[in-house]
């Protein structure tokens, strides 16, 4: 499949066809007046960029859904819908997986803190099987990014929260489909049913962390020295071509 393009416009990429992304940037919740600045913050964005970049690598985009043929079966067609919402579901853990300021709630004060653990990242998905592209290919999506100033830095981030919700809406039938399942069966509660229930949490709650990070670039994206920025990014990816990892390992990136 051709992958992902990380252009402002969105028109070709879109996860979620429907509004524009000049409307859902014009959507997006603005700050209270007053709010702190929080100067670093655009660090942990560029983490859960990295993050985006990373799913959209492996998934490129959100699946479309099954097409219907006459000769499909409903047991075919409910194998391809179970498919879809797997999809749905890995992407999004996925996306967690990959951005420390998601699942961990890190918090980066430099470049030369966030590049390190966005190599690091990548090589540990990558012996996870939940990375098909090497940092070099992933750090070039960042910068391109980067490069695109605050309309592509909005519209990765609005690609994430669209990860999110459509992992959690598929966690959430999931569960439903459970439940039924079990009260019609008289059987005891499905482990995989509460584990999906807890996973929607943490959809919900990286959902709402991206939508803040939303808010102050939208805000503040426009102070910042993006130029300084991207060049910055595109610096530390040429200086280092490999990373050192405690204990002495090296590994080539």
């Amino acid at each position: 499949p051709t992958p992902p393009t990380f252009g402002p416009s969105g028109s070709e990429n879109e996860i979620c066809s429907g509004p524009t992304l000049d409307d859902r940037i014009v959507g997006i919740k603005r700050l209270h007046r007053g709010k702190p600045r929080f100067s670093s913050l655009h660090y942990n964005a560029v983490d859960i960029m990295f993050g985006v970049a990373c799913t959209l690598r492996l998934y490129n985009g959100i699946p479309k859904q099954p097409t219907t043929k006459v000769e499909s079966n409903v047991r075919d067609l409910a194998e391809q819908m179970e498919n879809e919402f797997d999809s749905a579901i890995g992407a999004a853990e996925t996306l967690l997986c990959s951005s420390r300021v998601l699942e961990n709630d890190t918090r980066f004060t430099s470049i030369e803190e966030v590049m390190p653990s966005c190599s690091e990242s990548a090589i540990r998905l990558s012996k996870m099987n939940l990375c098909n592209s090497s940092w070099s290919v992933l750090s070039q999506d960042l910068v391109a990014i980067l490069a695109n100033g605050r309309r592509g830095v909005l519209r990765a981030l609005l690609d994430g929260k669209d990860i999110l919700r459509c992992g959690s809406k598929a966690a959430k039938l999931h569960v439903a489909a459970t439940a039924t399942k079990t009260s019609g069966g008289g059987e005891d509660a499905s482990p995989k049913g509460e584990q999906l229930g807890e996973a929607q949490k943490r959809y919900k709650l990286a959902q709402k962390k991206i939508e803040f990070y939303l808010s102050w670039c939208l805000e503040y994206w426009g102070e910042i020295q993006s130029e300084n920025l991207t060049e910055a990014a595109k610096d530390w990816v040429t200086e280092w071509g490999q990373v050192t990892r405690k204990g002495g390992e090296t590994l080539s990136i």
